[in-house]
């Protein structure tokens, strides 16, 4: 109990590095960062570290996988607003101009679908397929 209250004291007059999700993303990059985060912390047993780094490393996974779910959401949105200028440029007909707006929202169309096909694609090294 004096240990914790001697740590507490400590961190309360910032003698001592806080330890939160940067210290911890920094622990995951080192071969001994579990062995880091115990000499920062020597209240933590070897499970509960093992558990903070595993912890640490599955939110960063997920807030990855979030930031990709949001990208290709986005390019697919903007898929879906080409799709439907194109359809509204083909439904209304007309002479060359019309028809140079619909060769442009083509090419727009093109670009869209082969940026989220290769949003899609893209091999992350964590993911296995």
């Amino acid at each position: 109990e004096s240990e914790r209250r001697a740590r507490a004291l400590a961190q309360w007059a910032q003698c001592e590095r806080p330890i939160g999700l940067g210290l911890l993303s920094e622990l995951l990059m080192s071969r001994r960062g579990e062995v880091e985060l115990r000499a920062l912390n020597p209240l933590l047993g070897e499970q509960d570290a093992r558990a903070a780094m595993d912890g640490t490393a599955a939110l960063l996974l997920r807030v990855s996988r979030s930031i990709f779910a949001a990208k290709a959401r986005a390019v697919a949105w903007k898929l879906q607003r080409t799709l439907a200028s194109l359809k509204a440029k083909l439904s209304a007909g007309g002479g060359a101009a019309a028809q140079a707006d619909v060769a442009q929202a083509v090419a727009s169309l093109r670009v869209v679908s082969e940026t989220l096909a290769r949003t899609l694609c893209f091999r992350r090294a964590h993911v296995t397929p």
